[in-house]
């Protein structure tokens, strides 16, 4: 109502002005000034209840303008300007707003699911428009979580049932000895809702079809894919491993050197630290001393050949000294390098 404040101010200047058409302008803008103020009024409360009420601002602005016509037609009947608000904006919200109020009662009760009617299917919408009205129409009211479980019900293409979208354990316990009875006569009326709830199954196994579950493997054909992925899988690795052995050696086939000392300085370092010299069985004292002298060539196949040695030794002691000091010896030897990195060696 404020905001008109500066229209009539100026309107009644206007009308005072001695020009003919500055004089109809502003008899124009003072004209019924109490019907545009109760249209002003009405306006702005419709639009700001369907706001707080959760409307769109579509809705808020269908509000606006079905209150601000409503509101002059009632302003003679009412007392005084206040009046003619109040009960614009009480008749909008009976009758013009029924159907906003339809639409904001779904909103709400889907937001939750992050949701809005905008994403539904235009038909799913005219018909959840027309079950909530209804249900309204009928108690007044419907609860949230009916409404967005009906909301799925159509979008699956499946029949609610009171049961079934109120979830009320005792109407749930009745329409399931009910089907099961009425399912079991004669009377086609008394088998109907037996046959709603089976076709509500179908409904639901065609839907999960459609999205794939028709094409499901068997027990043996989803056995077969796994075995095939991790028969693939092995094959990638040894392909990797036997690339790797292939550059690791001359180009006249001879296999590339590893830095014997950095092996056994470190491997003798390593024990020493975890006092653990003494649980080196005899034969791998042997071969580390051969290396060390360079009896032994430390190849990278004489060190895959001392690696399995290691295992098959780990696997077969009982000592936990000697395990832990056989472990150390082939982190030394994975710490060994090339010799000059390999330098000069075919790779």
């Amino acid at each position: 109502m404020a905001g008109l404040a500066i229209p009539f101010a100026g309107g009644a200047a206007m009308a005072n002005d001695a020009g003919s058409v500055a004089r109809g302008v502003g008899a124009a803008l003072t004209s019924a000034p109490a019907k545009q103020l109760v249209s002003s009024a009405a306006a702005g409360g419709a639009g700001q209840y369907v706001r707080e009420t959760g409307g769109t601002p579509g809705a808020q602005v269908l509000a606006s303008l079905a209150a601000g016509v409503a509101a002059p037609s009632v302003l003679g009947g009412a007392q005084g300007v206040a009046g003619a608000v109040r009960s614009a904006t009480q008749n909008l919200v009976n009758q013009a707003m029924a159907p906003l109020q339809v639409d904001i009662q779904i909103n709400n009760a889907l937001k939750d699911s992050g949701m809005t009617m905008a994403d539904l299917p235009q038909n799913i919408q005219s018909g959840l428009r027309s079950d909530v009205q209804s249900a309204m129409s009928t108690s007044g009211a419907i609860a949230p979580d009916a409404v967005r479980r009906l909301a799925d019900y159509r979008l699956t293409g499946t029949t609610p049932t009171a049961a079934t979208l109120t979830l009320d354990p005792a109407m749930v316990s009745q329409q399931k000895n009910l089907a099961k009875l009425g399912i079991n006569s004669k009377d086609v009326a008394a088998q109907q809702l037996g046959r709603v709830e089976n076709a509500n199954n179908q409904q639901l196994i065609n839907n999960l079809n459609d999205l794939g579950a028709s094409t499901v493997d068997d027990s043996v054909a989803g056995g077969q894919k796994v075995a095939s992925a991790l028969l693939n899988k092995d094959a990638a690795a040894r392909k990797q491993i036997g690339d790797a052995y292939a550059a690791a050696r001359e180009t006249d086939g001879r296999s590339m050197e590893l830095d014997p000392q950095i092996f056994t300085e470190g491997a003798d370092k390593l024990l020493g630290y975890n006092l653990l010299r003494m649980k080196v069985p005899g034969d791998v004292k042997s071969l580390l001393n051969s290396v060390a002298t360079g009896d032994t060539p430390l190849t990278v196949d004489t060190a895959e050949e001392i690696k399995t040695r290691l295992g098959d030794l780990q696997r077969t002691s009982t000592n936990g000294g000697e395990i832990k000091a056989l472990g150390l010896i082939r982190q030394s030897l994975d710490r060994t390098p090339l010799i000059n990195n390999g330098a000069g060696y075919g790779q």
